[in-house]
This record gives C-alpha cells, structure tokens and sequence, in this order.
C-alpha cells in the first residue's frame, strides 16, 4: 500500500501508539477515518498500518553511535563551504570560548572550517576589535590553551574570573597596564622597570611574566602575531609546541631607529652607560602587538546559564552529558540540565532519546534532530566513505566526550583529548589515534 498521509487524521492516534509498538491504535485510527472506510479493504488498511508503524517509528528511534560522529563534524562546518571574513565569524560564533591548543588553532581548527582560511583574516577581526582571544592555561613552554569571542557577546562567552595568581612582576605589569592603558612591549617595560628601581629586570623575565599572565587571562593582544611567534620558537629553532608549528626564518634589522645612531663611546664610559640604562626594550616577535587587560564575562549566574544553554545547542545540535562534562563547564551537567529543562518547558528545545545508549537526558532542537537522522544509512559496497582528520581536542570531534573511546582488544593504553593527539574518522569510525608527536598509535 502507498502511504498518504493525508487520509489519515494522524493526532487521533498521535506518536504515543508507535512509543508503545501499539498497532492496534494505528490501525482503529485508519479504520476509523472515513475515507479509508469506502476505499480500502482490511489487507489495504493492515498494511498501511504496518507501514505508518514504521514510518513513526523509525522518528523516535535513537541512532547509533556512527551516524553521531557523521552528523557533528557536519554540523560544525567541517569540510563545509564557508569561506572568508563571514566565514570565519561564522566558526567563532559557534565555537566562543571553546579552548583548543593555540597551535591546533590555525593550523587545524580553522582550516578545517573555512576552506580559505588564511591567518590573515583573523587579524583583520583582531585588530579591528571583532574577535577577541583569551588564555586559558600554558601547554609547556611554548604553546597554550586559547578561546576566541566575538566581541559582541563575550561578556557572556568569557570566563568571569582569571586563573590562577600573578606573582610580584605581574603584578607590576598589570599596575603598569591599568595605569597607563594597553600598550607596546617597549613601553610597557619602561613602566615595568621604574616601578621596580633599584630592582632590575632583564626582556626574558619580563616577557616570561607577561606570557604567565596571557596564560591566566588576565592579559592580551590586540593580534595574534605573538602567539605565532610563540608557537614557532625563536629565530630558526624548531617548534616545541603541541602541534608543530613552521619555524621562524631570523629577521634582518636592516633599519634599527634612532638605537643604531647611539653615542659611539667605548662600553664602559659614562655615556654609553647611560644611554643603554634608558634604551627601552625591543620587542621581540612574541611580544609584538598592543597588549591590554583582559575582559571577563558577567558573574549573574542565570544569565551565563541561559547563555551556556544557548551556546550548547548550537554547537552540538544534540547536547548530552559527554559533551557538557569535555567542556568542564562551572556547574558542570546539573547546571546546563536544569537550564535545558526550561528551554523544553518553554518549547525552545527537546528531550528524547536521540543517540543510543548515551541515556534520555540529551537535548536537542526539531532542526537539529531532522539533521541527526539524515546521516543514518545503510551499508553500501559501492560508497566512498568519508575520513577526517581532526585535533583530538577539536569539538567536532565526538570521541572522549558525547562517545566513549572504543575499547581495544588487549590494549590497556587508552585515547584522551590531549593536544598534540590527532584522530582519524572514516564514515563515523574512529579508525586512527595518534599521539602527540607521533610516539603512539591506536588503531
């Protein structure tokens, strides 16, 4: 029998009959509409009662674990069509204030996203005061957890507290920031050093603290430059960051300013001396830019809840606890229950059973459930499956946080969302895990 749905008053029996596998209420329901009763015999209503059965059905069934891990990375706008400056606003929109490693950022975050993603772009935002990045924890000593805002909702994306506390030189640095306002390098450590006379204080041990203070929060740049310059080491040194940054070729100073015209005297004389005591300091390449207090975002907690709700949705299309617990969100999965329960009382979003065995408090929105089930499919010999590869910790990527890690058959060493970790995805599978710098790998 053909299916028309159109013959048939469907709120007589609702979705509650297919809930319960009740056939018997599908089919009274068609029996009873009078325009099958003249129309259709009892094998004609049977069997378009077996097929409204499991066209119902399959609405409320959950999906397994494969067709989650298709429809993220989608939903997220990997391998997608966005491109260019509305593009990339598009991408900080929905992953604001998601940290991921600084060198995972533009080097694999980004690109994966906006298919002509060039570092430049997000300078354009930066500058233009746009987009703005925050520290969030350092990852050894050159590299480091990063966020980006769009500046027009940070307050509700940025962490309304710093991390952790300055010791006494970045105190001076966050005094001399508040006194003056944002600034450059160079002027920055002339603040820095009157402050602390007698005590002296050499460029590493001013940008070491500063970078501390990057790292907590409290301070950043008006580009991302120094943050490159930071992934990349120094002059000609490899990278030590988590994921391999370019080296950085040495830079010419072909022209040096008004320091190059220094009084010539030997070193030890008086004015030489002087001179080199009121130089200020050059401003390396990861300490270039315009450096100013952090922001922060609003501390009223049901307004950063409502916002975290939102945030959620959007970013995952289906919210389960994995994903809210990989985020170590302030309130942790009872905040955001609580948040998303009023959503659904409201009708903004709903509750079900959308992704098996992950339990029946996951959340989602009519648009985004549609979407889920369109990456169902069956088996196809003739396919070309789809491989990704992403940032362990990229948010599209599902495993470690919506999906457990699949296990491994007398293999005790267990995947993480560790920076520097990359996967590989085929067709929704996690088919490859690779540590940071290759030292490992799970298949």
């Amino acid at each position: 029998a053909c299916l028309n749905r159109g013959m048939i008053n469907v709120q007589l029996m609702g979705a509650q009959g297919a809930l319960n596998c009740d056939r018997r209420a599908i089919f009274h329901a068609i029996a009873a509409d009078p325009n099958t009763q003249s129309k259709l015999g009892l094998d004609e209503i049977q069997a378009m009662t077996d097929e409204l059965f499991e066209a119902l059905r399959s609405e409320i069934e959950p999906v397994d674990h494969a067709a989650f891990a298709r429809f993220l990375p989608a939903w997220q706008h990997v391998g997608g069509d966005l491109r260019g400056i509305d593009g990339l606003i598009t991408v900080i929109d929905q992953l604001a204030g998601v940290p991921v490693p600084a060198s995972a950022l533009e080097s694999l975050v980004l690109p994966a996203r906006v298919r002509d993603y060039h570092p430049s772009m997000l300078d354009e935002l930066t500058t233009a005061g746009e987009v703005l990045w925050r520290g969030h924890g350092a990852i050894g000593s050159s590299d480091g957890w990063v966020s980006l805002h769009l500046a027009d909702t940070a307050h509700l994306t940025l962490p309304d507290q710093p991390e952790g506390e300055p010791d006494a030189r970045g105190r001076h640095i966050l005094d001399a920031l508040a006194g003056s306002g944002p600034g450059f390098f160079p002027q920055l450590s002339r603040h820095v050093r009157l402050m602390l006379e007698p005590e002296s204080i050499s460029d590493r041990e001013l940008s070491d603290a500063l970078w501390a203070l990057v790292w907590q929060g409290r301070v950043t740049n008006d580009t991302l430059a120094p943050l490159r310059a930071l992934l990349s080491g120094g002059p000609g040194a490899a990278s030590t960051s988590a994921h391999r940054a370019p080296s950085r070729a040495a830079r010419g100073r072909l022209y040096r300013g008004r320091v190059a015209m220094a009084p010539t005297e030997s070193a030890g004389s008086p004015t030489a001396s002087a001179f080199a005591a009121q130089r200020p300091a050059a401003s390396q390449p990861h300490t270039s830019g315009r450096w100013t207090l952090g922001l922060h975002g609003v501390s009223d907690a049901t307004e950063r809840g409502l916002a975290i709700g939102d945030l959620l949705l959007d970013r995952y299309g289906i919210v389960t606890r994995g994903s809210v617990m990989a985020e170590e969100i302030l309130g942790g999965f009872a905040l955001v229950y609580r948040v998303l329960a009023r959503f659904e009382e409201s009708g903004k979003a709903r509750r079900g059973y959308f992704i098996e065995k992950l339990g029946a408090a996951q959340f989602s929105t009519v648009g985004a459930v549609d979407r889920l089930r369109s990456f169902t499919n069956e088996l196809d010999a003739e396919k070309c499956f789809e491989t990704l590869t992403l940032a362990a910790t990229d948010p599209a990527n599902p495993y470690g946080a919506a999906l457990a890690w699949p296990a491994i058959e007398g293999v005790t060493h267990r995947p993480g969302r560790k920076a520097g970790g990359l996967v590989v995805i085929v067709d929704g599978s996690l088919a490859l895990y690779l540590e940071r710098g290759g030292k490992s790998a799970l298949v």
